[in-house]
């Protein structure tokens, strides 16, 4: 599943764009998640302003997208990017009414304006833009998910006004319903778990987001090492989770896998050397995460494949989870 190839969208540019900003955003999607590709293509499509400028400004992007020539010859599944505001008939005579995107892929071809968007509003930018709209991509062209009217801080909002765009990133990435038919569409296998991890580190990137999976020892005994672990993690800007947090409706290894892959930083508790700990250490190894070890002092050897691994040997006391605390703190906030 991690090694499975990767599927491709094509990119280009429709009438005028902030490409140079447009491209570093495709590169940097295609880094930090390992499902899709991003090329963006040297095509610049001109859009004969006469014929498809509508009365309040805007442009039908909609009929050049489909009679022009040069965008017939492109590969599928195509994104064009324009910083063209995007109108149709229908709204033409409202002013100031455009519309963000259209990522349905009719005949494979999704279209997205940055027009609408303040660059200004953000301290990313456009960057955070265009990854949400990569994400609200594949998860259209992929996962089968379409656009619902109401208003949850959903990635599939309509986005009636176009405040409720930037709080999208203030919401969870998909509300209830669109991760229902996720979940779906998972157990169909219309979309992988890995390719959903690389979705939500898309989002993640969105948001400014960090995240950290936590793998330890659920016994009792360790609940204040829980308690030091995830505050020291947090202090130093991340999002932390454990797999008993998770509350999905699903077998809870696909789950747990899930969480490793969208993680980029997975710190490990091997006390004990516990079966489950070791399973899925093995797993963040496999899929690439950066990895931070923990382990009490004199309770276990830890074995020859992973000693050479970074790793912070404490005590369960008071002062040494103190201790265990502000060294982890120190560690994952060097973490790139």
């Amino acid at each position: 599943m991690i090694f499975r190839r990767k599927i491709k969208f094509h990119v280009a540019q429709l009438g005028d764009l902030d490409r140079p900003v447009v491209q570093n955003a495709l590169g940097l999607a295609g880094l930090v998640q390992d499902a899709f590709e991003f090329e963006l293509l040297p095509d610049r499509i001109n859009i004969p302003g006469r014929r498809y400028q509508l009365q309040n400004g805007t442009f039908d992007l909609d009929a050049a997208v489909s009679k022009l020539s040069a965008i017939a010859k492109l590969p599928r599944p195509l994104i064009l990017f324009t910083s063209k505001p995007y109108g149709d008939l229908a709204t033409q005579h409202e002013a100031d009414y455009a519309y963000f995107s259209d990522l349905a892929f009719s005949k494979g071809v999704g279209i997205v304006s940055t027009y609408l968007w303040d660059p200004t509003r953000n301290a990313g930018g456009l960057q955070p833009y265009v990854f949400m709209q990569l994400a609200h991509a594949i998860l259209s062209y992929v996962g089968g998910l379409k656009p619902h009217p109401e208003n949850r801080h959903c990635l599939f909002d309509y986005c009636e006004e176009t405040e409720n765009v930037y709080r999208i990133a203030e919401g969870p990435g998909l509300c209830e319903p669109c991760s229902r038919l996720l979940m779906k569409q998972i157990n169909s296998g219309s979309i992988t778990t890995f390719q959903v991890a690389s979705v939500t580190r898309l989002f993640d990137r969105a948001k400014g987001t960090r995240r950290c999976f936590y793998v330890t020892p659920l016994a009792p005994s360790f609940r204040n090492v829980h308690v030091a672990v995830g505050r020291a993690v947090t202090d130093a800007g991340w999002h932390i989770s454990r797999g008993d947090q998770i509350t999905q409706p699903r077998r809870i290894t696909d789950a747990v896998i899930q969480a490793l892959l969208a993680s980029e930083l997975v710190v490990v508790d091997a006390t004990g050397s516990n079966a489950n700990v070791f399973y899925e250490l093995g797993f963040a190894h496999a899929a690439g995460n950066d990895v931070v070890m923990l382990c009490q002092k004199s309770r276990t050897l830890l074995p020859f494949d992973v000693n050479h691994e970074r790793t912070i040997f404490y005590r369960p006391t008071v002062a040494g989870l103190r201790t265990l605390e502000a060294e982890l703190r120190q560690m994952v906030a060097l973490a790139e």
